[in-house]
């Protein structure tokens, strides 16, 4: 095993996602990416570490654009006969050349990065056939004499386009080619450019197997973390309240539609609180994404009518059959009839139907000068809360990090619990609808009781986080 880290220079013409790539493969969203050619104008390093030992380098590069000029300065100085200097010797000439045109920095840039690099990949943007160009790129990294692969980014249902890049590529002597789309960077594709690198650099393996573990532990540590995060959520959602006073009864009367609106407003900051803590998790937060806030829309497309809007309910509520089956489908969390204190079933269909509102289910009384808003009375509701998070959930484990996109919550249907998770969801959901003091979302500290909810809460939804990842991966 080979103690220093492995250094892996990423190189090719301009604006064929070599950051991107990088950004997918170290897992940071923070690298700098656009859209336009020249984003990357210096090299730079960046180190892959597990445990605080480095293991892999990467450098990504400046993108090449005149490589046809630089082999023809190369092949003009290089010397002949006895004089000619070897390819290596002849790049670094080039490099030291302080008469080399201005317009030619960015490709002496990319150079120097790619002679720190033991092995090099050539990036290849399928948006065009190869060009000449392309073709004069691959003879001038060759010129280094370090082992080279090709990765074939942005790979569309197109087959044309990678035939066209593999057959120019194999000409120029590069047999390892893999796909690598830098936009979805599906798992297999990245072992299958571990692998290549695998081959070429064989005193690494150690290294390449440490990765492999490193991902299937974070896996399961990142799901386990996700499903206290959204179990945290989903008590302090569902133990609130939004308590005033007021100088007297027929005040707080008059602040009731003020008082509803602060506590919908108040659950709809704790959803999102909740999604960027899971972005926090996987490496997607806002700081990653260019300082701008996680956008999730609902299904309705404004966040301001998530958690309330009827298309949203309908979508991540609880099916009636699965309510019918459980002898859930009418009543309130709090009603405290029935076995599991929701109510009994009447008339299916109709008692799914009375159910499904949870906007018209938010408990609000007066005693005295005090006005209570809370809690969210509606069957529906704590499944809406954890199906809508898990339909973030899925987005965030699986997105690239060179995807910078907003995550939209309504996107695929999410798995959803049988009779047996619903039912635990919703005993867990009555305690925590009894208890106020459970909710930090005013700040309050909360008893230590409160934790039993959140390591039972925790458990439903790691089985749904658990369902999804296992639906979501191939057979």
């Amino acid at each position: 095993m080979s103690e220093a880290p492995l250094t892996i220079a990423l190189a090719g013409h301009a604006n064929v996602g070599k950051t991107s790539l990088v950004s997918a493969l170290i897992r940071d969203a923070s690298l700098l990416v656009a859209e336009g050619a020249g984003t990357t104008t210096e090299h730079y390093v960046k180190t892959f570490s597990i445990a605080g030992t480095p293991v892999l380098a990467f450098v990504d590069t400046p993108g090449f654009a005149r490589a046809s000029r630089i082999n023809k300065w190369l092949d003009e100085r290089g010397g002949v006969g006895s004089q000619r200097l070897d390819d290596r010797s002849v790049v670094q000439a080039f490099l030291d050349d302080p008469d080399v045109p201005a317009a030619l920095n960015p490709e002496k840039e990319a150079l120097r990065g790619v002679l720190k690099a033991q092995v090099i990949v050539y990036v290849a943007g399928l948006a065009h056939d190869p060009q000449g160009q392309n073709v004069q790129e691959v003879r001038l990294l060759r010129r280094v004499r370090v082992p080279m692969i090709a990765v074939l980014n942005y790979v569309s249902d197109d087959e044309e386009a990678p035939r066209a890049w593999r057959d120019m590529l194999n000409r120029e002597g590069i047999d390892a080619i893999v796909n690598l789309d830098a936009m979805s960077f599906p798992a297999d594709q990245e072992r299958a450019f571990y692998n290549a690198l695998r081959v070429l650099r064989p005193e690494h393996g150690a290294a390449f197997d440490r990765i492999s573990a490193l991902r299937e532990t974070l896996k399961v540590q990142n799901l386990r973390k996700s499903a206290v995060v959204i179990a945290e959520m989903l008590v302090d959602s569902l133990a609130f309240r939004h308590v005033t006073t007021h100088p007297d009864a027929e005040e707080a009367k008059r602040y009731r539609s003020t008082a509803n609106k602060r506590f919908k407003e108040a659950l709809r900051a704790r959803e999102q609180e909740c999604f960027a803590e899971l972005a926090s998790i996987y490496g997607h937060g806002a700081a990653s994404i260019g300082g701008a806030s996680l956008q999730v829309q609902s299904w309705s497309g404004e966040v301001t009518d998530d958690l309330f809007d009827v298309e949203a309910i309908r979508r991540y509520g609880v099916s009636a059959g699965t309510l019918a089956a459980i002898g859930a489908v009418t009543g309130s969390l709090l009603d405290g009839v029935g076995g599991l204190g929701f109510g009994t079933v009447i008339g299916g269909g109709l008692g799914f139907a009375a159910g499904l509102f949870l906007g018209r289910r938010v408990s609000t009384s007066v005693d005295g000068d005090t006005l209570t808003v809370g809690p969210v009375d509606a069957i529906q509701f704590p499944s809406v809360l954890l199906n809508r998070s898990l339909d973030c959930w899925r987005q965030l484990a699986t997105r690239s990090h060179a995807d910078r996109s907003a995550v939209d919550v309504h996107v695929a249907e999410p798995v959803r619990l049988g009779p047996t998770g619903v039912r635990a969801l919703n005993k867990h959901a009555r305690k925590c609808s009894k208890r106020a003091e459970w909710s930090r979302i005013d700040g309050r500290s909360v008893p230590p009781e409160r934790g039993a909810a959140v390591t039972g809460l925790a458990e439903v939804a790691e089985e749904l986080l658990r369902k999804q990842l296992e639906s979501d991966v191939p057979a």
